[in-house]
């Protein structure tokens, strides 16, 4: 296709997890939503999704976006879809993050009149808390 590709109404794509990923694919410079266009996107193979998985709908990115969005369903909780269209034209699972529990090293410097504190990229979803007030009251929720 040479020129920008409209869409309105419902747009149905199909896409596959076989030995390599697979969906159908709108291919076109461009892409416009027009206002109540929806996307349902159904699997139809037979492999479950697992994360990593990327499917390229659109070649390009989509202006504007589908009024409902209906992504298959996952075979995990711990599995969740990222959007995008709008961005690249891809859909693509992801996996939730996990905390990891053990016990880490803060590093601290101090830059002039700044203070900064870092941790290893694995310790996500940690919470640094700080004593403003005398050390005898100890750590309190306000």
């Amino acid at each position: 296709m040479s020129g920008t590709a409209t869409m309105a109404g419902a747009v149905t794509m199909k896409i596959d997890r076989a030995a390599v990923t697979n969906s159908d694919r709108l291919t076109a410079p461009a892409g416009t939503l027009n206002a109540g266009a929806t996307l349902a996107v159904n699997n139809i193979g037979s492999t479950n999704l697992v994360a990593g998985d990327t499917f390229m709908l659109f070649s390009a990115p989509v202006s504007g976006s589908f009024s409902t969005t209906t992504l298959p369903p996952l075979p995990s909780s711990s599995l969740y879809w990222t959007n995008r269209l709008s961005v690249d034209g891809t859909i693509a699972v992801a996996s939730a993050v996990t905390v990891n529990t053990i016990a880490t090293n803060i590093t601290a410097t101090v830059s002039g009149s700044t203070l900064m504190l870092s941790w290893p990229a694995d310790h996500l979803g940690w919470h640094l808390q700080a004593q403003t007030n005398a050390a005898t009251s100890g750590l309190g929720t306000n």
